[in-house]
């Protein structure tokens, strides 16, 4: 089996969004597409005497048009946040239970007579009974039961954003799309997280979260690859180290007119500025001679939302099998 050390470097104005925000909202815009075409174009061209919502001005056409895609934006980022929740191991072990399911298991638990003294006592629990009564009587031998649906989850995850193993993610197919519609790129990696830090399955599986960012399109990556060979692979050696030195030339910046297609991308999609806590780090500055003490303000500052955008330097390694 053939094993592939993989890693791309490139450096380009970016902004750092949320993943499940981006995800979500997205297909909430691509699903909602038709509609808005054709609601901004009864806007601008529409005639005849029904033709009532060409007299409305573009800002309540706009307002509108959020309130046509808001349903599926919720829709979209509870099924994304409820993946990544599992792909992060920060998920609960009821968190994989329907209320149905809940439910079910809490009349097998509650014990009560086959034939209660008083209709009341069929009545469904609140939230906070119906958890207080699995975590206390079920969650310690309910733990296969979610199993199978936790890695449902993350495999789920791997489905919509992976670059490798599965084919087209959602970003791989609306590429051209978010270029076209709003002129950046969307930049994405798996970024492996501390051991421990999951709480479902604690030490035993791993962590993992993914970050994406909206770049400046035409990004020109350098890639680099190379194997392990059959003699460090078949001794379980995976120690294999390559480093590069990437020389960097800075062309003129660009200018605000054209960095205002974030501010754009953002507002039409319903993005912040969201830096995740595996991106925060010491800022890469240009070595000063006079520079004595380190300087904090700078490393600070350079992750605070109206910072961004800003040149930054993305970088990503994988093995391939």
């Amino acid at each position: 089996m053939l094993e592939m050390r993989e890693m791309d470097v490139s450096l380009t104005y970016a902004v750092p969004v949320n993943v499940a925000d981006l995800g979500a909202n997205l297909q909430a815009y691509v699903e909602s597409l038709p509609t808005l075409t054709v609601l901004r174009l009864c806007n601008r061209y529409g005639k005849g005497g029904q033709a009532f919502i060409n007299k409305l001005p573009v800002e309540l056409v706009k307002l509108v048009e959020q309130h046509l895609v808001q349903p599926l934006r919720d829709q979209h980022r509870a099924e994304w946040e409820c993946d990544l929740a599992c792909f992060e191991q920060r998920c609960q072990m009821l968190d994989h239970l329907t209320l149905a399911e809940k439910l079910e298991i809490y009349w097998d638990e509650a014990s009560l007579p086959s034939i209660p003294p008083d209709d009341d006592e069929w009545e469904d629990p609140s939230k906070e009974t119906l958890d207080r009564v699995l975590i206390d009587r079920w969650v310690d031998r309910g733990y296969d039961d979610c199993w199978d649906t936790h890695h449902e989850r993350r495999n789920a995850w791997q489905s919509r954003v992976d670059r490798i193993k599965n084919g087209p993610s959602v970003f791989d197919k609306h590429n051209s799309l978010v270029t076209s519609h709003f002129g950046v790129d969307v930049w994405r990696s798996n970024v492996r997280l501390p051991i421990g830090e999951g709480v479902f399955m604690n030490e035993y599986d791993a962590a993992d979260a993914t970050v994406t960012y909206l770049t400046m399109p035409n990004q020109r990556p350098r890639s680099e690859h190379w194997t392990l060979s059959d003699g460090e692979i078949e001794c379980g050696v995976f120690g294999c180290e390559s480093g590069y030195g990437v020389p960097v030339v800075i062309k003129k910046s660009p200018t605000q007119k054209s960095l205002r297609r974030f501010a754009r991308a953002m507002k039409i999609l319903g993005l912040e500025v969201f830096v995740h806590s595996s991106q925060k780090g010491r800022i890469l500055t240009q070595p000063d001679d006079d520079e004595i003490e380190e300087d904090n303000t700078a490393a600070t500052a350079g992750y605070a939302a109206e910072a961004w955008p800003q040149l930054t330097l993305l970088t990503r390694s994988a093995v391939i099998e």
